[in-house]
């Protein structure tokens, strides 16, 4: 639709970021008609290089309302999975911060590279390759306990100002992923969201 009303003519900034989300949510509703059983025709996602490609659709989203801040740290960034599961997964965190941040605020979303944690919450988080460190943190209203424990149940519905919605989907994402998942958030202090992907270099598949 955005492309045919500009047929002729090329598309406006703002009107090309959005096409590109657009596409990207279609992909995605594509991908889920498709057994999960067939093998991915890219089986290997460089997750600095999709963030890069991103970063223009989520500052257009973002709105100037939010200063919107990535930091790649991680020198390696591949990992085994397909583009349009991480997709998923950015996305239904950027639109849940924020919604979270209605007035503005700042959203950062940063990458690094730590080895196999020790903390009890990232249990199954192993890599002979170390870990991605995926941490998308906003500035907005947070969660109380009880809010923070009701997110993580994938029976829950989201609240009214739309936080919450797609953790289900994304928890899925990540346990065929062999990745796991942590936020930490409090009332009035924002919320940080925490995944952990075993890396993957040099094209070695992980199971």
């Amino acid at each position: 639709m955005l492309r045919k009303h500009y047929e002729g003519q090329p598309l406006p900034n703002e009107v090309d970021n959005i096409s590109r989300l657009l596409d990207s949510g279609f992909a995605m509703v594509d991908e889920l008609l498709v057994s999960s059983t067939l093998r991915p025709a890219s089986p290997f996602v460089d997750i600095n290089t999709l963030l890069e490609d991103l970063d223009p659709a989520l500052s257009t989203v973002a709105g100037p309302a939010i200063k919107l801040q990535t930091t790649l740290v991680a020198p390696e960034s591949r990992i085994y999975g397909q583009r349009v599961d991480i997709e998923r997964i950015l996305l239904n965190l950027v639109f849940n911060a924020i919604a979270a941040m209605p007035s503005g605020g700042a959203l950062s979303i940063e990458t690094d590279v730590i080895q196999s944690p020790v903390s009890e919450k990232w249990t199954g988080a192993t890599s002979s390759f170390g870990n991605l460190k995926l941490t998308i943190r906003d500035t907005g209203r947070g969660m109380s306990e009880f809010e923070l424990a009701k997110a993580m149940n994938p029976m829950a519905k989201p609240r009214q100002d739309g936080t919450g919605l797609g953790l289900a989907c994304i928890l899925l994402i990540l346990t065929r992923l062999g990745g796991t998942l942590a936020i930490d958030s409090e009332p009035e202090k924002g919320t940080a969201v925490t995944i952990l992907l075993p890396l993957s270099p040099g094209g070695h598949q992980v199971h």
